[in-house]
């Protein structure tokens, strides 16, 4: 299993590789082509205007609460599943947890597919009012959404080394 581990790891790490060094790219206003040119103002962008900060916040404190909120109903569950039920009740359980996450996830690919599709909801909505069709990710501007998507990269990072310096991983 190990080679194929190191390969997921390897393809894991050069894909945040790849998405750091996009971030520093910029988008040329006049053709939207991305320019290979390195830079610092996607990062500024998200640093100096204030929406960026109210959203990665507003973010950071639901993740938060999620979590804190998870951990307080799954650790009983967990005891329960571990030290309590019989093998059969853990099977039941099991299966009780994972089928709600996997058909939560096939509605919403569905869903999103069904809406933001060419032919689907939106676009038949706005047509039946007279307007034109939305154009879904006009902008296209992939290095600031490279720089954007490093900023959870970053909590998570700055979370792991805290969680290090904290001994949390010493108990593994």
């Amino acid at each position: 299993m190990t080679p194929a581990l190191g390969w997921f790891v390897l393809v894991y790490v050069a894909s945040l590789v790849l998405l750091l060094i996009t971030a520093f790219w910029t988008i040329d206003p006049f053709t939207t082509q991305i320019v290979q040119s390195w830079n610092l103002d996607n990062f500024r962008i998200i640093l100096t205007d204030p929406t960026y900060w109210v959203i990665i916040g507003r973010t950071v404190v639901i993740a938060a609460l999620v979590t804190v909120f998870d951990a307080t109903l799954a650790f009983p569950f967990a005891y329960f599943m571990a030290r309590v039920a019989s093998r059969r009740v853990q099977t039941i359980l099991f299966a009780a947890v994972l089928l709600p996450l996997w058909a939560s996830y096939l509605a919403r690919v569905y869903a999103w597919i069904l809406i933001l599709n060419h032919s689907g909801v939106l676009n038949w909505g706005l047509q039946s009012i007279g307007l034109p069709p939305a154009n879904i990710g006009s902008a296209n501007n992939v290095p600031f959404a490279a720089a954007l998507a490093m900023v959870p990269v970053a909590v998570m990072a700055v979370y792991l080394l805290v969680a290090q310096r904290l001994g949390a991983f010493e108990a593994l």
